[in-house]
């Protein structure tokens, strides 16, 4: 396992675990304004749980701890929201798009687990689940184009998609392998493509 870092990489995983806290905090507290439509509790425990066995799968594949640390903040700070929707008891998905999503992702989750445990294949493990990130975001494109969104709403996607460049540069800085790089560019992505749909179809009131 790898521990040595420079200061250069230290102050990028500094910098790219402040702007996720940053995301994560405005985007929980967005979530506890008035009439902001309760989201599904299943949904999240789902996305919380294929969080978890992404970054761990990474760490299989990566061995880099350094790396891993900033990544480790996302499953954590999903947890921290999953206890406040869970309180909210909704329990209804909105169509079929998010409920088809979910059972992939409990797919998904538990056949990288198998793949990974059983087989000790990390690497076709950790694939799988970087092929699950852009399908689990297409409900929130959806929701984008579909609703709207309003003023301020973008700021945790730009924060989000910050710390993923951070966090491309540390991996990229401290590059291993090749395949530590799809993950985190797909986030990255992910991310950036959110917050342009987020801007793109604001609802003017």
């Amino acid at each position: 396992m790898n521990v040595e870092y420079t200061s250069f990489e230290f102050l990028l995983a500094l910098s790219a675990i402040a702007f996720g806290m940053a995301a994560d905090i405005y985007y929980f507290f967005g979530m506890r304004k008035p009439g902001h439509t309760p989201p599904n509790r299943w949904s999240w425990l789902i996305f919380s749980f294929s969080a978890y066995v992404e970054v761990l799968t990474y760490h299989e594949v990566s061995g880099d701890i350094v790396k891993v640390i900033p990544l480790a903040t996302t499953p954590v700070a999903c947890t921290v929201i999953l206890w406040f929707v869970w309180k909210l008891r909704e329990d209804k998905w909105e169509n079929r798009l998010e409920m088809a999503i979910d059972i992939f992702s409990v797919v998904a989750s538990f056949s990288a687990i198998i793949i990974w445990l059983v087989f000790s294949k990390e690497l076709w493990a950790h694939t799988l689940m970087v092929i699950a990130v852009p399908v689990s975001y297409l409900p929130i494109w959806r929701s984008c184009v579909k609703f709207g969104s309003k003023r301020g709403e973008d700021l945790p996607w730009k924060l989000w998609s910050a710390m993923d460049a951070l966090n491309l540069s540390l991996s990229l800085h401290r590059l291993n392998d090749v395949m530590e790089v799809p993950y985190i560019a797909v986030e990255l992505v992910c991310h950036v493509v959110t917050w342009f749909l987020v801007v793109k179809f604001r609802r003017s009131a």
